[in-house]
């Protein structure tokens, strides 16, 4: 019988991003109802940090140390690491991750080098005599669909705030692990990292989006949105038309279901 595995995104400052954190939530509620280990998995220049509060999520978690993680893309270096562990031993049941950019594109290369499928923005997952049973919304929140794996084990992206982070009743532990061999992949030097001063979440993680569209007018109306978002601590959302208006940038577009644009977004509050 093979376990559950959590894939830690990298967060701010080398902690744990917060849809990791949510991941393994769900990940440990669903080891619990299906009687199976969930382990969590830091890769990183330095896991202490991610690592020792990821543990506080779950009972298990592995630490690989990877100094190429720090330099380079890190999706393409974790990537490596987890179908070399994949492949190796007794091989998860599922491999959870979070549903943000290094995610998604983990889970597209973990799929290509183990063969195993993908299931993309989950939004719930219980457990069958078949495997993962995983609920995604589609069509713009307008469709629930539930999926299965063929071979009853795959790769889960899971959709930022559909449950919220919980730590475990007691802390776990963490284990320093490396992978036996590493599934290459080509390296993508990080030259930069710009910080953008008083940067917001990502739109998808925001717990609360304050969202205007053509009715704010040019970008003196849009002032009181961006000053409501400052006060509610929440992340200043736009139509596709009026981000397109402003030349904002993609990361601004939502989608708040009945609105027309390329992002859907599903925060508990929403002002528009």
């Amino acid at each position: 019988m093979g376990g559950l595995w959590v894939v830690a995104e990298p967060g701010a400052e080398g902690g744990l991003a917060r849809i990791s954190a949510e991941a393994a939530t769900l990940a440990r509620e669903l080891g619990s109802a299906s009687g199976r280990d969930v382990i969590g998995i830091v890769i990183a220049a330095d896991p202490a940090p991610a690592a020792k509060e990821l543990a506080t999520y779950l009972p298990v978690v592995w630490a690989i140390r990877e100094p190429a993680a720090g330099e380079h893309a890190w999706s393409a270096v974790a990537a490596g690491h987890i179908a070399a562990l994949a492949n190796g031993g007794e091989p998860p049941d599922v491999i959870f991750v979070g549903a943000g950019a290094d995610g998604r594109d983990l889970a597209g290369a973990v799929s290509a080098l183990t063969g195993l499928g993908v299931l993309v923005n989950a939004i719930a997952v219980s457990w069958t005599d078949a495997g993962p049973s995983v609920e995604m919304s589609v069509f713009g929140g307008r469709l629930l669909t539930t999926s299965g794996f063929t071979g009853g084990r795959g790769i889960i992206t899971v959709r930022p705030n559909v449950t919220t982070a919980t730590p475990a009743a007691t802390s776990g532990k963490v284990e320093p692990r490396d992978s036996a061999t590493k599934a290459t992949l080509p390296a993508v030097s990080v030259v930069e990292q710009v910080s953008e001063a008083g940067a917001q979440a990502p739109i998808e993680e925001a717990k609360i989006i304050v969202a205007g569209g053509r009715g704010v007018g040019g970008p003196d109306g849009f002032g009181i949105v961006e000053q409501l978002a400052e006060q509610l601590n929440g992340a200043v959302g736009a139509t596709r038309a009026r981000s397109k208006l402003l030349r904002w940038p993609l990361k601004f577009q939502t989608k708040l279901l009945l609105s027309t644009s390329k992002r859907m977004t599903s925060p508990p509050v929403t002002f528009t």
